[in-house]
């Protein structure tokens, strides 16, 4: 685990350390994992939205997962619920929390990009995500009105 400082069970992850992940079609930056630091319970990375996405990412859910997601920069259209039925807009400086089985939709409807840094309980990824490709997606009235 180069880059990786561990001193009195504190852990410093360095830049080089950082890993990519591209997952619900969304590209990730893992920061605290099972292979960064050697435990289970925790995950967290930062997530970028480019601007005007709403076709990458596809309809999911966390099972078994919490996440909590911090708004750095920009803002985020959530559409949730069984058939994405629901919507939340989260703005910069502001946090989300989904609670586990939640199928969710993220989209960034603006000119710049999203940046946002997620964190989940517990720190598996991939493993506990169910994809909904069949879910019908919002339309463009609907990502604008919200």
């Amino acid at each position: 685990m180069a880059n990786v400082l561990v001193k009195n069970a504190i852990t410093v992850i360095g830049k080089s350390q950082l890993t990519a992940e591209y997952a619900e079609g969304l590209k990730r930056t893992i920061a605290v994992s099972q292979q960064t630091t050697g435990q289970s319970q925790i995950y967290m990375c930062k997530v970028v939205i480019p601007p005007h996405q709403a076709e990458t990412a596809v309809p999911h859910a966390h099972i078994g997962t919490e996440t909590a997601i911090y708004i750095e920069k920009g803002e985020v259209v959530v559409f949730f619920g069984d058939a994405l039925e629901e919507v939340v807009v989260v703005l910069e400086g502001e946090y989300l929390h989904i609670p586990p089985g939640v199928v969710h939709y993220p989209i960034n409807r603006r000119d710049e990009e999203m940046i946002a840094i997620v964190t989940r309980t517990p720190g598996l990824t991939t493993q506990l995500t169910r994809t909904y490709p069949d879910v019908v997606l919002p339309s463009s009235a609907a990502i604008a009105a919200a």
